[in-house]
């Protein structure tokens, strides 16, 4: 029997995340851990009772991260039966993943009675990353709309169908939603610590090396507009267009030094070519 792969269980747990506490998902339903709808029993006795008998305790308002996995090992269970037991052509890895990462949101139910598994088991694999698309639609307040957070889920799951499960790829693709804002500050800090000062040197380098490669040619054409101008003025003055005696020597002045800016300029930035 086929199981859901680390690889594919690390993109299941990026698409859920993964919460200590109780909350309420997209739906409006008690959610704990990585994606686990609770049952009504569950939320009034405050104690969830896994597959082999043991029970994780909800009363105290958080549980740790090994009973966080333990629920999510649990949860997998029948979700990679179904697939097993309800898909009858062969699978890859990856195929597999995807069809339990889609199953683990929509429900075996579903999966069983879905276009999708009829087309697949009829050898259209190639049917399958647009019936997964199909499955978009959530039911808030009675009404059904379109979710933009299950449009980017299975676009995850298209590309885990069609490139195989890459958690970099499959991240690339979606929002990374529901992250707390919480953990995004301390992941930031984390980051600023761990980050050395020559580090910092360099990327402060890097970035003000980048901006005087864009600065250059603005300034460079300042320069080279400002001679240009100067110059054409000073022909105008020599060949019959009259300009204020007061004028000319600041003409002749601006020429001057405009022209010897202008090739300084040019000196350096030929330079700078020649060391890049």
């Amino acid at each position: 029997m086929m199981k859901m792969s680390r690889q594919g269980i690390r993109t299941l747990i990026d698409s859920e995340d993964s919460v200590n506490v109780v909350y309420n998902d997209q739906a409006g339903l008690p959610t704990i851990g990585v994606g686990h709808c609770m049952t009504q029993s569950e939320v009034s006795s405050g104690k969830i009772e896994l597959s082999d008998g043991s029970v994780i305790d909800l009363r105290k308002g958080r549980i740790s991260k090994a009973n966080i996995e333990r629920l999510l090992a649990d949860d997998l269970i029948p979700r990679e039966k179904a697939v097993n037991r309800m898909v009858k052509v062969t699978l890859d890895q990856y195929q597999f993943d995807a069809l339990v990462h889609f199953v683990f949101n929509v429900g075996t139910g579903a999966f069983q009675k879905s276009t999708l598994l009829k087309r697949l088991n009829a050898g259209d694999y190639d049917a399958v990353p647009d019936e997964i698309r199909k499955w978009n639609i959530v039911t808030i307040g009675g009404q059904k709309q379109v979710s933009r957070g299950l449009a980017n889920r299975r676009e995850v799951e298209c590309s885990m169908w069609e490139e195989g499960c890459s958690a970099d790829s499959a991240a690339a693709t979606t929002s990374r939603k529901r992250r707390t804002r919480t953990s995004l500050k301390s992941s930031g800090k984390r980051k600023s610590s761990s980050s050395s000062s020559s580090s910092g040197k360099s990327e402060s380098k890097r970035t003000n090396d980048a901006s005087s490669k864009h600065s250059k040619p603005a300034y460079q054409s300042k320069i080279i507009a400002l001679a240009v101008t100067t110059g054409v003025t000073y022909l105008g003055t020599k060949y019959g267009i009259e300009v204020p005696a007061e004028w000319r020597s600041e003409i002749e002045s601006g020429i001057v030094v405009a022209g010897l800016a202008g090739v300084a300029v040019l000196r350096r930035w030929y330079t700078d070519q020649d060391l890049h």
